[in-house]
Order: C-alpha cells, then structure tokens, then sequence
C-alpha cells in the first residue's frame, strides 16, 4: 500500500504543470498575494481600500484561470502540487494541489468575492480597511479550502473562515442583533468542526493500524488506504 502510494503521489508530480512552471503558483494565491494585498491595504487611504481589494481579487483571479488553462484535463491525478513541512511533530505537513473538480472552484471563489466587492462598494462607509482586509482574509481561507490535499491544512482553513465572518457579522451586519448572531454563528459553526477534526483523527488512526504504523493526515496517502466498514460507519455518523 505504501509503494503503491508513492507511485501515485511520484506520476501526480511529475506530470503536473506545476513541475513545468518551477513555481510555487498555488502558495501565491494563498499567501504571496493575500499578505502583499493586505500590507498595502493597512498602510493606504481609507478612501483607496475598495480598489486595492477589488484589484487583489482580480489578480486573484487572473492566477487562477492561469491554473485552470495550465492543469492537464488527462491526469485523472491532483497537480500543481506543493508539500513543505509544517508540524513535523505530527507529521503534518503543508500540502496543496488540485484535481479537476476543485480546480473549478478557484476561479468561481475569484469572481464571487470580485462581485462581494463590488456589492460593497458604496455601502461600507465605516472601517473600509478593515472590511476588506477581512474580505481577502475569507477569500484566502476559501481558496484554501479548495486547494487543502492535508486533513489538519483543511481544517485549518475551515476554522480560519470563522473570524473574517464573525467581526464582518458583528460590525457590518443588518439589525440590533448582529453581535449576538455573529456569537452564536462562530460558536454553532466551531462545534460542528469538530465532529470533522474526529473524523480526520480517526482516518490518521486508521492508517496507522493498517498501513504505516504512523499517524498520517495526507489526503493522497488516505485515498491510497484502506477503510474498513466499520470506520465509514463511525466517521460518517
């Protein structure tokens, strides 16, 4: 099963584009781009933030129909991928890519927050700055979402969600009870991940019972094991 593995993971990078263009296309979508947008968001005019965030979110875009018209529609496997270590204690590592189902949901994020954007244009008169620095903060951690091939990355991103919407809620909310939704919106939403962490602990635990003997979280590696009934029963109730 591990051989069989890295064969897989070995055939997946080397047929991606990614190997190809010789950089990092994805990181530059979830952190280059995010952390540069927001840096010239915090030091510019108030009066600037909409078209610097409307601009960040074009590029966005634009970086992701350069991954949709690059990726090879006969690799059934995941590309552009990018794997460092991140908490090498767990053996989690920061891992990303893409197949041909969640390569559509780049661009489709792009435009969604491009139309967020641009809804928000003469509404958003208090802290400018601040809504669309947390706006690009959401983007990021959507994009991420997509792009995850990490179980503990996934998660991740899914939590990171929970802040941009709870102070957006809480200060650019409709109606007297926008603290009090954005509260139990953040509480009801953190709750429910964690039945998904048990979830990916128990994949881990699996793997390490019938595969490798260690805790692994790595999508590719999980796909590549096998999952007892009993275990689809647990984790998916």
């Amino acid at each position: 099963m591990i051989e069989s593995t890295t064969t897989f993971v070995e055939k997946t990078i080397l047929t991606s584009p990614e190997s190809i263009l010789a950089f990092p296309i994805l990181s530059i979508l979830l952190l280059i781009l995010p952390i540069a947008s927001g840096l010239i968001l915090l030091i510019s005019d108030q009066l600037k933030a909409r078209y610097i965030a409307l601009f960040a979110s074009i590029i966005t875009l634009l970086v992701s129909l350069f991954v949709v018209f690059n990726f090879d529609a006969s690799n059934p496997g995941f590309q552009f991928i990018e794997s460092v270590p991140w908490i090498t204690s767990l053996n989690v590592e920061y891992t990303v890519g893409v197949d041909g189902i969640s390569i559509l949901f780049l661009p489709l994020t792009s435009l969604l927050f491009i139309g967020v954007i641009i809804a928000s244009w003469t509404s958003i008169q208090s802290m400018p700055k601040v809504f669309y620095v947390l706006i690009l903060l959401l983007e990021t951690a959507t994009i991420g979402i997509f792009v995850s091939l990490n179980t503990i990355l996934f998660f991740f991103f899914w939590e990171i969600t929970l802040l941009p919407i709870y102070f957006l809620i809480n200060f650019w909310g409709v109606g007297p009870n926008r603290r009090y939704a954005a509260v139990k919106y953040t509480l009801v939403m953190m709750a429910g991940g964690m039945p998904l962490l048990l979830g990916f602990i128990l994949l881990a635990f699996n793997h390490a019972s019938t595969g490798s003997g260690e805790l692994v979280f790595d999508i590719i590696q999980l796909l590549n094991n096998p999952l007892p009934a009993e275990y689809q029963t647990t984790i998916f109730f």
